[in-house]
């Protein structure tokens, strides 16, 4: 399975640097952030945003950044393309740009939309304005607030059509904090081999994260072994003599 950790830049460095270093020690090749945070900006984040981008690539995480149409303002880049030379390989767009921008954009980076509202439409138009969808990935959402989460059979449902299409799917997992995809989920955060085993295979996702910026040594052990292949079994026996 491949896995995948969350990044928050309003996260003191230190934390961001200490979970980027933990997730590649437990086979994290994908990591999620958000580039469009109104409240940030300035020469600051710019660098610090170049900074986390470098320590990802070194350790061969790719970045899935959600971007916005005021991402180039907040960095000092005159394109979103200029992202791509930072190290940025997967663009979510959740609005802003039309059906040509993103075709034009799919040619540089993967494109990575909301698996839970994407429509046969919208499709069709990235189509026909030249974009190759089987370079764009599905992500849905988490939810951090109880009974917000959606259930596993309705993503189950909206996956199958998506990888029919040849999308790449993503889905979230939570541990502390609660940021799960999966409404369920959210009342066994510490379960983090099962959550991620049930996405996996219950409902067909290529790729599932860790909604919550941290884990626990023990959340981070599960982890490990999920993006291994393998899950130790926890068990108690009862002897009678």
């Amino acid at each position: 399975m491949k896995t995948g950790i969350s990044i928050y830049l309003s996260s003191p460095l230190q934390d961001i640097e200490r979970t980027i270093e933990r997730g590649a020690a437990a086979g994290a090749r994908y990591a999620f952030t958000s580039l469009h945070i109104p409240e940030d900006g300035g020469a600051a984040y710019a660098d610090k945003v170049r900074h986390v981008l470098s320590l990802l690539s070194a350790r061969g995480i790719a970045l899935i950044a959600d971007v916005g149409p005021r991402t180039c303002d907040l960095l000092g880049l005159e394109r979103i393309e200029d992202l791509r030379d930072l190290g940025l390989e997967y663009l979510r767009l959740d609005y802003g740009f039309s059906a040509q921008r993103v075709a034009e954009l799919s040619g540089v980076f993967r494109i990575v939309v909301n698996a839970s509202t994407v429509s046969s439409d919208e499709i069709a138009s990235w189509r026909e304005a030249g974009a190759d969808v089987t370079r764009f990935a599905a992500c849905h959402n988490f939810y951090p607030k109880p009974y917000t989460g959606l259930a596993l059979e309705d993503i189950a449902r909206v996956n199958l059509r998506l990888a029919a299409l040849g999308f790449e799917i993503m889905a979230f997992v939570p541990v502390f904090e609660g940021l799960p995809t999966v409404e369920a989920e959210r009342r066994r955060a510490s379960k983090v081999a099962l959550n991620m085993l049930e996405l996996a295979h219950g409902a067909d996702c290529d790729i599932v994260l860790v909604g919550d910026p941290d884990l626990s040594d023990a959340g981070w052990a599960q982890f490990a072994q999920v993006s291994a292949g393998y899950v130790d079994p926890q068990c108690e026996l009862e002897l009678s003599y």
